[in-house]
Order: structure tokens, then sequence, then C-alpha cells
């Protein structure tokens, strides 16, 4: 899948997984046409990949292979996945508060994603970026029985990321 800066492109069956398992950031967009969530959050993705040139951007709409989207545990729309280097950092659902997905893909690119994959303390726990709707971006160690030990920019509690 080649990079296409400033531009969301549309992904299939086909090229979903070479898009998230090349280097560097990855945002997949989940949505449906005629969903007004969808749509929203369309143009908050399209705003980000101007800004954003080095991430890749892309949008699956799951009308076209809803199989799909069971597949990779979208349970509703929009759905955001964020990676990195084939690690899931992020999944949010629904509508997100403005400036949000610039905070997590700052995030994204500036984290220490060898100290994310070994986990807390050695203990295989996972890093994932969260936020909440008091502002605030986090990158977090969540325990593997989904204990929260992280929080957020602001000292507010974060969302426990999926995946």
């Amino acid at each position: 899948m080649n990079l296409v800066p400033g531009k969301v492109v549309e992904l299939d069956r086909s090229s979903l997984t070479s898009h998230v398992e090349e280097p560097g950031v990855a945002v997949i967009l989940w949505r449906e046409r005629g969903n007004l969530e969808s749509h929203v959050l369309d143009r908050s993705v399209e705003r980000a990949a101007e800004e954003y040139p080095e991430v890749r951007f892309a949008s699956v709409d799951i009308a076209r292979d809803e199989p799909l989207a069971r597949e990779w545990a979208v349970e509703e729309v929009p759905t955001l996945m964020i990676y990195r280097d084939g690690t899931l950092l992020f999944t949010g659902t629904g509508d997100m508060p403005a400036g949000s997905i610039e905070t997590l893909l700052g995030s994204a690119l500036a984290m220490d994603l060898g100290a994310a994959r070994k986990g807390v303390n050695g203990h295989h726990g996972r890093f994932v970026l969260g936020f909440h709707t008091g502002g605030g971006s986090a990158v977090g160690p969540w325990q593997d029985n989904g204990e929260e030990v992280g929080a957020g920019s602001d000292g507010g509690q974060v969302k426990r990321g999926a995946g």
C-alpha cells in the first residue's frame, strides 16, 4: 500500500493487512456511508490526513464486506484504529472531541514503541493510547486483565483501548 500524503484511501480485504503492517503510523476509519457519525468522523480524519502527511490514512466501508469488519472486531461505526509498525495502539468508536485525532497521532508518533512492546515492568501488560472527554491524552500501560494503571495527561482517567 502506498502512502498518499494528505489523502484518505479506501481499503478492502486485499489491502487492509499490508496497510497496517507497514512501518510507521497507520489510521483506519471503519465507517458506513449514510451514517451521520461516520460522516462527521470522515471530515475529522480528512483534516488530520492533511496535517500529518507522514501517516497512512485509510477507510473501510463496512457495507461492502461486513464479515471483514467482524474479523477485525469492529462492533459499531464509526470505529477509528491507530497502528504503529503493526501494533494496535488505539481503538475508539463514535465521534471524538475536536483535536483528539491529532493528539492521539502526536502520541503515536512520539511514543517509545520498544518499551510499549515490552509491557508493564516486563510483565506483558500493554501500552495503549487513550483519551477522555475531559481533554488530554495518554500513553499508558494496562494490565492483561484490563485493569487500568495509567492516567490522562491532565491526571484524569483514560479509557482502555481495545485490541
